[in-house]
């Protein structure tokens, strides 16, 4: 009734604070597929403020990221979870890992191998030899049988299983004071707690310096 009455006078601009805040998880999702649908039809801009990082990435056509009272990055939706500009960013956008790296040309040389850098927008190039921290999303781990040695691996803390995919906790053996996350939408052949694997990154990652803040806060 409260967006029906705003939408009432044609607004140019509405504003939303945290309007499904108070709903149960389940209510919240189908209002807010109503309210994005009625927005679109009605075509009214719409600036709609949240903690909630699943409404920011399926209501939003772009998404600014608030980091001590300034925008940090605006982007897509798409953009800012792949090519986040901060580690505080990437962290707030999905689970991330974050490894030590070294610059070698268009890849990183990181414990888990040469990764790919994703260079898509990039303002500055990182120079050759500096330190980085890398991204690794956990999707982007392939999980192998095979612990040879040409794979880093690691030993399997926990699975979650969720149906249509699963999440798993993992140690890795480069640095056993690390917990990497890993997840698999293929969860038929999940690997069992307490067993060794090897790991895989598939896809282009990013980098920063290793200065930058928030990597490992």
């Amino acid at each position: 009734m409260a967006l029906a009455r705003g939408l009432a006078i044609d607004p140019a601009l509405v504003l939303l604070d945290e309007p499904f805040s108070s709903l149960d998880a389940s209510l919240r999702e189908s209002v807010r597929r109503d309210v994005r649908r009625v927005l679109r039809d009605a075509g009214t801009t719409t600036i709609l403020v949240t903690h909630d990082q699943d409404e920011a990435l399926s209501l939003a056509d772009y998404v600014a990221v608030i980091e001590d009272g300034h925008i940090g990055q605006f982007d897509t939706p798409a953009g800012l979870y792949a090519r986040p500009a901060t580690p505080r960013v990437a962290r707030a956008f999905g689970n991330a890992n974050f490894v030590p790296g070294v610059i070698a040309g268009d890849v990183a040389v990181t414990p888990l191998g040469r990764l790919r850098l994703d260079e898509t927008g990039r303002d500055t190039v990182i120079a050759p030899g500096s330190s980085v921290v890398v991204l690794v999303r956990p999707e982007q781990f392939v999980l192998h049988e095979d612990v040879s040695d040409d794979r880093s691996r690691a030993r399997v803390l926990d699975v979650e299983f969720y149906g249509h995919d699963a999440v798993i906790k993992l140690r890795p053996e480069f640095d056993e004071s690390v917990m990497l996350t890993a997840r698999t939408s293929k969860p038929t052949a999940l690997p069992e707690r307490d067993t060794q694997v090897g790991l895989e990154v598939t896809g282009p990652v990013v980098a920063w310096q290793s200065d930058a803040t928030g990597a490992h806060s």
